[in-house]
Formats: structure tokens, C-alpha cells, sequence
């Protein structure tokens, strides 16, 4: 099993920019104890994406404007049945949290809205990962969409905190380019590392035929990452994908099959 991962934000100006084929996003039941690292790593941001959309929705219907209440973002905690999303405000040197929506991803049941006129403190881990959030953003990528999701999740062993920047758009795009990966420090201070998930900016139309899958070549690693995980749940098509050293994979419904063996497993 992946190590424990414990918050996510995401940001994408004032609006998250959730698109998907469904209308309402249930997640699925998945027993997350046969996943392998990569496939649990892609379910949990894909869940917490899930809880943020669903989170924004909850809001918008008690009639608040995210932009006139100056939210800057929101923070996603707790567990798939016992969801948090902390809508955060106030100043940058102290953020608070102005509405939680409580919910439960795998049900269709509306979340539960609570306001905090005052702001809610921040518990301290909760500030560690927004802080985490606001280096990786303000560190330069390859940006390929006008607006971003970004995904923190905490990494136990080490105390370090991965920032995802994940290309998102209301259009109905398959957004495979222009996606990244900030290691942070614990204390939120300092990238310790980036990765690209791809060279180049790209992105795919929706597929005519779902069943068909989108197909892409992987240029960045000889192994399946966890964000192809991710874009099979989120948009509910199978992922076919070479990598470079000859293998060719599917991640389907949140799950990798490797359908050829590369050269350097031939033998």
C-alpha cells in the first residue's frame, strides 16, 4: 500500500473547473487494498477531485459567490465516506477556513454546508498543506490550460508534501499534457523537486466511442504514473499508452493491465 495521504487543494482561479461526463460524480467502491502504489495514489487524487467538485457545487447552491466571499481555494480531508472541503479565505499570512461542506463521495447524498462568519483557524497540518500549495504554484511550470487543479497529499515517511498541478478546463478536453508533480518541504517552505508528466502541451477530444479509449504515447517514464490512474476515473475511459521502453499499457476504471511486454522485459 502507497503511503498515507491526508489533504488535498485545489485551485482554478475562483471556479473549479471539473468537467466530466457525469452529471453528478459518485465514486466508485474500490477495495484499495488490492491496488498497487500507482493505481491507490491515482484513486485518491481522483476521490478528493471528486469531493472538491461536489464540495463547489454545494456552496454555489446556498447562493454564495466563491469569488465575492474571497475564497482563494479549498482544502480536502478526512476519508472517501467522511469527506471534509474547507473553502479557505483571509489574509495570505493567515488563512482560515469560511465554509466545510461534510460529504460522502460514494453516495448521491447532498453534502452538509456549515459557514463560519469568523473564519475557522486552520488546524496546523491543514496550514502546512495550503502553505506546501502556494510555493508549488508560485514555482514556474510548463502551464498548458488556463486554469489548474492542484492536489496536496502528504507523503508519512518522509514528511514532504506532493503539490499536483493538474490542467483542467470546462471544455470537454482530455487534458494528458501540462500536468506536474512539486515536491515540498514539510514545512511548506521549499520545492525539493519537480517532475513534468509530459514534454509538451497536449490534449485529446473526448473519445466517440468510450469503450474505444483515448491512446497517447508516454515519453517520461518507463513506468505507469498516477495521474493516467487519475484521467481513467475521472473521465470514464480506458487509457491505452506506450511507454519508452516498449511496453504497451491500459489503465482502465482506475486499474493497470499491461497488454504488450517491452524489449527490456522480453527476455
Amino acid at each position: 500500500m502507497h503511503q498515507t495521504t491526508r489533504f488535498l487543494i485545489a485551485v482554478a482561479g475562483l471556479q473549479c473547473a471539473c468537467a466530466s461526463p457525469a452529471q453528478f460524480p459518485v465514486v466508485p467502491y474500490i477495495e484499495t487494498t488490492t491496488l498497487s502504489p500507482v493505481e491507490a495514489l491515482g484513486y485518491e487524487i481522483y476521490w478528493r477531485d471528486v469531493a472538491a467538485w461536489r464540495g463547489t457545487d454545494a456552496v454555489r447552491a446556498q447562493g454564495v459567490d466563491l469569488g465575492e466571499a474571497t475564497v482563494r481555494g479549498w482544502i480536502v480531508s478526512g476519508r472517501e465516506d467522511a469527506a471534509i472541503v474547507s473553502f479557505i479565505g483571509g489574509a495570505p499570512a493567515d488563512p482560515t477556513a469560511l465554509f466545510d461542506v461534510r460529504l460522502d463521495v460514494r453516495s448521491p447524498r447532498p453534502g452538509h454546508f456549515v459557514r463560519h462568519p469568523q473564519g475557522r483557524t486552520l488546524a496546523a497540518q491543514e496550514g502546512r498543506a495550503w502553505h506546501a500549495r502556494e510555493t508549488a504554484v508560485a514555482t514556474p511550470f510548463m502551464q498548458c490550460s488556463a486554469a489548474y487543479n492542484t492536489v496536496v497529499l502528504e507523503q508519512e515517511k518522509t514528511g514532504n508534501w506532493l503539490v499536483y498541478l493538474l490542467a483542467a478546463s470546462a471544455e470537454p478536453l482530455i487534458h494528458v499534457g501540462g500536468n506536474h508533480r512539486m515536491t515540498v518541504s514539510p514545512d511548506g517552505e521549499r520545492v525539493l523537486a519537480t517532475f513534468s508528466f509530459s514534454k509538451s502541451c497536449f490534449s485529446l477530444p473526448p473519445p466517440e466511442d468510450s469503450a474505444a479509449g483515448a491512446w497517447f504515447t508516454q515519453l517520461v517514464s518507463d513506468d505507469p504514473l498516477e495521474t493516467t490512474i487519475f484521467l481513467s476515473l475521472r473521465h470514464q475511459i480506458p487509457f491505452y499508452f506506450r511507454v519508452p521502453e516498449g511496453s504497451v499499457w491500459v489503465a482502465e476504471a482506475g486499474r493497470l493491465r499491461r497488454l504488450r511486454v517491452g524489449r527490456n522485459d522480453a527476455a
